[in-house]
């Protein structure tokens, strides 16, 4: 659900004339009212010479991130999501004002970033920005693009895919690889800075690092899902592209996590990464070229390839050294973990970091010790009040379930089950025919999951005695796959919390006196689950839930899971109850999940399953009798 309440950002010399509820100014001038950093002199200086057109765009993209990080994505305490999804209009000054005000340009500009964030993106452009020169010889006349045929620019963060790509550049080709970067923190830079000191050394001038630094300054980011590092990450190693003339650089990220199929139906538009989406990279390809005026490529030669294929790579090219160096962690500023590891161990970049160990039969050249928490055996939320723990189980539990239904259908089930994410992928990816584009998605979405069934059998293998020994950590991968949350439909385990809550809390509420009315109940329970919403959605974060009447209209962003609640009470009997719910169960979406709540503390429903029966062959949906 997109936030009506637009957010203004306005950008260096833009002021506001009045007063906004949601606004931002983004200042990275030296002064009091500084509170972002752009090192963009350190990166002219390193370039020699950047072209206004492709200074507004490292600008423009510096912006963005930074009201990305600084603007929250809504309060997750409430129960219908509003908010997530934000409305931007940002006020920019830039250099090439007749450039940037063609409605093609802006149209694209903002229509990458939506699909890339979720959010909604407008700009308004300024004519009249002007920096001052950085040295005596920045002027475009001094540096002529350089010609550098026997060249490939890489985008380099410093995890384990783009390490394999730059590593299988230097080993199978005599080109020079120039790393384009973005670095926002020292730990980051530590890590890039010591996987590229030992390819320096292995292959002597061949390498060339340039790095753009963009952060927020004086204050901790508001928003961590960083969504458009992305456009910022392109933006760069296109500018880094035009200094060497080259008309295309590389993105190397395995094609599961570039398409990242979503766990549920409702994880959707800002709830999914697309960092490497390839209709991302096919749009950004398309703004570059109209920035160039030249056609501009941006290429994954790894997306046909897992996360275990890629570690097999790496390790075919003599590559094992460098993988201790190498970070892959989402959470490093995760809270929960105490710890000075590089990894936390428990967000879905570490999850799949280990997955793709195991699953490629190679756990010997992984160092546990670089992980604060071990997935596999640790209780990955021993604190309820963790922030973090309650979410990452679910991610990980979703890992599995996703990963592991490609192994039981064919073809033409991919096809159906994943329509509306293929519908953006066909059109930006390689393939004879459309047939052969979800053939070949199907093949390694199936790869895929034989490697995380593989990577869970090495793990009961590499653990076993700890597994026999001792009864599985709550929480843990081995409680997991006890359990086998992951056969589940992520609305229905929502729906069985929300009843073991309900049963306990709504007697409780009522103890003293009765409800007067189904209403009352409605409220109470409305109550109950604004209060519990915020562990809920850290527990499911893509399952939507909603109360049914406050839903009047089904026919947009509706939830997963609907709460009918019927109150038994006085002359109204099991009877009534069941034809009203009969009427009521046809205005439902068909892939929706219904919890239906009888209260019922005359006892009026005699048997709970005869009861249920009828309505659980129709649909799916779980019932909660409370007395």
């Amino acid at each position: 659900m997109l936030n009506s309440e637009k957010i203004y950002s306005f950008c260096y010399n833009c002021s506001p004339n009045k007063k906004f509820s949601k606004s931002i100014i983004l200042e990275y001038r030296k002064g009091p009212n500084k509170n972002v950093s752009f090192y963009l002199p350190k990166f002219i200086n390193e370039l020699d010479f950047v072209p206004d057109r492709y200074l507004d765009l490292l600008e423009i993209a510096s912006y963005i991130y930074c009201a990305d990080r600084y603007i929250s994505r809504g309060n997750k305490k409430s129960p219908y999501f509003t908010g997530w999804n934000r409305n931007f209009e940002h006020n920019v000054f830039v250099r090439d004002y007749k450039f940037w005000s063609k409605q093609k340009v802006r149209t694209k500009l903002e229509s990458t970033l939506s699909f890339l964030s979720g959010d909604s993106h407008q700009f308004k452009f300024f004519p009249g920005h002007i920096t001052p020169k950085v040295h005596m010889f920045d002027g475009e006349h001094y540096w002529p693009s350089l010609q550098s045929k026997n060249s490939s620019v890489v985008m380099f963060s410093g995890g384990l895919d783009s390490t394999c790509g730059v590593l299988d550049l230097l080993a199978n080709t005599s080109q020079n690889i120039y790393l384009a970067s973005h670095v926002s923190s020292p730990g980051i830079k530590k890590t890039q800075n010591s996987i590229i000191k030992g390819l320096s050394k292995n292959f002597p001038d061949r390498v060339h690092h340039l790095a753009f630094g963009c952060n927020l300054t004086g204050k901790r980011a508001r928003e961590e899902t960083q969504r458009t590092r992305a456009f910022l990450y392109a933006a760069v190693g296109a500018t880094v592209a035009r200094r060497y003339h080259q008309d295309r650089i590389f993105f190397f990220e395995n094609g599961v996590l570039s398409v990242n199929l979503p766990p549920s139906e409702q994880y959707q538009n800002a709830r999914v990464t697309r960092t490497t989406h390839p209709r991302f990279l096919a749009d950004m390809a398309e703004l570059v070229s109209m920035i160039s005026g030249k056609t501009f490529k941006i290429v994954n030669p790894f997306f046909w390839m897992t996360k275990a294929d890629i570690i097999k790579l790496l390790k075919d090219n003599g590559g094992s050294d460098y993988i201790s160096s190498t970070v892959s962690c989402s959470r490093t500023f995760d809270k929960g973990v105490k710890h000075d590891k590089t990894h936390c161990g428990r967000c879905s970049q570490c999850i799949d970091r280990r997955f793709g160990f195991a699953g490629a039969s190679l756990l010997e050249l992984e160092n546990r010790g670089t992980y604060a928490y071990d997935f596999v055996t640790d209780n990955i939320c021993p604190d309820n009040d963790d922030e973090f723990g309650r979410e990452e189980r679910t991610i990980l539990v979703d890992y599995l379930r996703v990963a592991l239904e490609h192994l039981n259908i064919n073809v033409d089930t991919f096809y159906d089950n994943w329509l509306d994410q293929l519908t953006d992928l066909v059109d930006c990816i390689e393939g004879s025919s459309d047939e052969n584009k979800i053939e070949r998605l199907h093949n390694l979405f199936e790869r895929h999951g034989s490697q995380v069934r593989k990577g869970i059998l090495a793990f009961q293998n590499e653990y076993a005695d700890i597994m026999l020994g001792t009864k599985p950590s709550e929480n843990s991968l081995f409680e997991i796959l006890s359990t086998r949350p992951y056969l589940e439909k992520p609305a229905r385990l929502v729906a069985s919390r929300i009843s073991d809550i309900l049963k306990t809390s709504v007697p409780l509420a009522f103890q003293s006196r009765k409800p007067k009315n189904e209403n009352e109940v409605q409220d109470q329970i409305e109550a109950l689950l604004n209060d519990e919403t915020y562990q809920l959605q850290r527990e499911y974060p893509y399952v939507q839930f909603a109360l049914a009447r406050t839903v009047p209209d089904f026919s947009g962003n509706s939830p997963s899971l609907f709460i009918e609640v019927k109150y038994l009470r006085g002359k109204i009997s099991p009877s009534q109850a069941n034809k009203e719910l009969s009427e009521d169960f046809t205005k439902y979406p068909n892939e929706a999940f219904l919890l239906v709540v009888i209260y019922d503390p005359e006892r009026k429903v005699k048997n709970d399953m005869k009861f249920s029966k009828d309505f659980e062959q129709i649909r799916d949906c779980e019932f909660c009798f409370i007395r």
